[in-house]
């Protein structure tokens, strides 16, 4: 019976430590990882835009239509990084050519920060910035 009551103690310690060490583990995607990643992404020009053309665009080139175009593009990344960080744990601010789009809302506090400036196929860059509060 000593044993079995043992066997208890210890195992509800390891859950508790397991539980803690989750706890403050950083778990999800890298803002760094996600702003690499839109650079090389591709989607079908007529599902974020209005256009009737099917061939495909990266993502970032959207991005950078988007700031001056209405277009699906906003959307489709509030509910990508809301899937990936959380709904309301994040701010994405991307400009291009003297424009800028920001999805999210600023909370004040961010656990975690990149900013990355992404080559644009007509030509310049994109500046994108992704805060993350974890």
């Amino acid at each position: 019976m000593d044993a079995m009551l043992f066997l208890v103690i210890v195992m509800a310690a390891i859950s508790v430590t397991v539980a803690y060490h989750a706890a403050d583990t950083d778990i999800g995607p890298d803002p760094d990882v996600f702003l690499k990643e839109i650079s090389v992404m591709e989607m079908r020009l007529s599902d974020l835009t209005e256009m009737d053309d099917d061939s495909l665009g990266y993502l970032s080139d959207l991005m950078a239509y988007s700031v001056t175009h209405d277009c699906g593009v906003q959307e489709y990344l509030e509910g990508l990084l809301g899937a990936l960080f959380g709904e309301g744990r994040f701010l994405l601010e991307y400009s291009y050519g003297g424009h800028t789009v920001t999805i999210g809302e600023d909370r004040g506090y961010f656990r975690s920060e990149s900013s990355r400036s992404i080559a644009v196929s007509v030509g310049g860059y994109m500046d994108a910035r992704l805060r993350v509060v974890r």
